[in-house]
């Protein structure tokens, strides 16, 4: 004989079955990142050095967008 505790139980454990394949939908599927870039900030040290090695070992990693934070002495337009 299923007593009302027991009912209860079984409901609560289809919900909770029932909320996560509904939470599977939610989820996106991975899918690439299409622009990743630098924020600069994080190699001051270096572009206080040296702004142009700085930026070309950079790109040379492959980052073809970067965040300024500061333009360490030059003009934009020098940069």
């Amino acid at each position: 004989m299923t007593t009302r505790r027991n009912a209860i139980k079984q409901m609560a454990g289809a919900v909770a079955v029932g909320s996560m394949s509904s939470l599977r939908d939610l989820v996106a599927p991975p899918r690439a990142v299409p622009r990743c870039g630098v924020q600069l900030y994080t190699l001051r040290a270096e572009m206080e050095k040296n702004v142009d090695a700085t930026l070309a070992r950079v790109a040379r990693i492959g980052y073809k967008e970067v965040e300024f934070a500061g333009y360490f002495g030059k003009s934009p337009s020098q940069i």
